[in-house]
């Protein structure tokens, strides 16, 4: 299952498997940076974790060396500026 929708790769991937589920931040090239896109897959991601009564655990990771760079910058000033 893939959450999240980019044209060149899924913003935020979900995989589970035996009970655990395991939630990606998957921009490894931003080192998993937070834009508006990325701020509102991990919500739906985790909605559908809550309707699979068969995950017990979630593991939330992030693609690449990185977890999380916070927030990015970039986008930020763009929405300011648009």
């Amino acid at each position: 299952m893939t959450q999240g929708h980019r044209a060149e790769e899924a913003a935020v991937t979900l995989q589970a498997d035996g009970g655990v589920a395991v939630l990606t931040l998957n921009q490894p090239s931003r080192r998993n940076a937070i834009d508006p896109s990325m701020r509102l897959a991990p919500d739906a991601a985790l909605r559908s974790i809550r309707r699979d009564q068969t995950v017990r655990a979630v593991v939330q990771t992030g693609a690449g060396g990185s977890f999380c760079a916070g927030g990015d910058i970039g986008s930020m000033r763009d929405r300011e500026q648009g």
